[in-house]
């Protein structure tokens, strides 16, 4: 049996601390006004592995001779989440602003967010904070996606993804588990390689035509938690081809349809062919459950392929969707749904 060899992608575990500097001096009161003062405007983590936070705090003092307050703190990215522990100080007084750096998803590489503290100070309005860190994988593989491409419906394929352990510890790998029932994941050892854990995914291509995005689940001593986890991702594709695999329409003014783009705008058209050699297809009952979507067959000269034509007669109030539906002689697809969407945009 032939395998092939992909990657994971590390789901990182854990939890890495950066404090403050409980030390820090505060400058004796000087000029005219409020005057923020931080411990230090960097907070740098340096190489880390398997974690799913980086968290810390920043302190920060008011060395003026005025009362300070402090605005919401803004963040470079949404994975940033900065909390104050009070927004007004008087001369003399001191605060911590505390924040959490979700880095879960980020497998490798220099990771650097900028925390952004507003204030009343009048020379320093706005004072960018910078937390970074180098995330060093512990798994090596390459590349990072599996992306197994067309499946056909019946198939059974197996893929092969080879994991090694960096930090020369022992895997820690307990077992594996799939979120999708026509996945088999199984873990073997690789002979003569230590640290070394080969994981077999056996894919069973059952079921109704579609694409896939699933993930397989590589779990460790913490059962809530995988340590890294698989995507696996690609299309199964079924005894019929149908081109496009789904319809959609966009409506900006529904009063107006189809006015405003002409007659074209309200048809679509699926194309529908045998993906086996030598076998003739066969469509009927052909209907769609969109009540404005009207739906026609029509066969190519030879018989071979059919064009579904679908036109909106008359446009929706609301957004809606639906399915075109027909029935085959094919065994495996006796009946094929074509998901539909028409989308109502309305302004204001």
């Amino acid at each position: 049996m032939k395998y092939q060899f992909f990657a994971a992608i590390v789901i990182a575990t854990g939890l890495a601390v950066c404090r403050a500097d409980e030390t820090t001096k505060i400058e004796p009161m000087t000029g005219n006004g409020p005057k923020i003062q931080f411990d230090r405007v960097v907070c740098d983590f340096g190489s880390t592995s398997l974690v799913q936070q980086l968290t810390g705090t920043f302190n920060i003092a008011n060395t003026g001779t005025a009362p300070l307050v402090l605005g919401k703190p803004t963040t470079s990215c949404g994975c940033t989440i900065p909390a104050l522990k009070t927004d007004k100080l008087a001369p003399g007084e001191k605060t911590e602003l505390s924040f959490t750096l979700a880095v879960g998803n980020i497998p490798r590489g220099e990771v650097k967010k900028h925390i952004t503290v507003p204030s009343n100070d009048p020379k320093n309005a706005n004072t960018e904070l910078t937390v970074m860190a180098n995330i060093v994988p512990v798994f090596d593989y390459e590349p990072q996606v599996l992306d197994v491409g067309n499946l056909h419906l019946g198939v059974t394929t197996n893929f092969v993804i080879q994991i090694k352990r960096t930090d020369g510890k022992p895997m820690g790998i307990t077992k594996v588990e799939a979120n999708g029932a026509y996945l088999h994941p199984q873990l073997e050892p690789v002979p003569n390689q230590p640290n070394t854990v080969a994981l077999r995914v056996e894919i069973v291509a059952d079921g109704a035509a579609r694409r896939f995005n699933n993930v397989v689940n590589v779990m460790g001593t913490d059962a809530d938690r995988p340590l890294f986890m698989i995507t696996v991702s690609g299309r199964i594709v079924g005894d019929i081809l149908i081109q496009p695999q789904q319809l959609v329409w966009g409506i900006p003014d529904p009063e107006k349809w189809p006015s405003q783009k002409g007659t074209d705008a309200a048809v679509r058209r699926i194309l529908v062919s045998p993906g086996v050699v030598d076998q003739k297809l066969e469509i009927s009952n052909i209907a769609c459950t969109v009540a404005e979507v009207k739906v026609t067959l029509n066969p190519s000269a030879d018989g071979k392929t059919f064009e579904v034509v679908a036109v909106i007669d008359k446009a929706p109030k609301e957004s809606v969707g639906g399915v075109i539906r027909f029935e085959t002689n094919f065994p495996r697809q006796p009946i094929v749904e074509i998901p539909l969407t028409i989308n109502v945009y309305r302004h204001n």
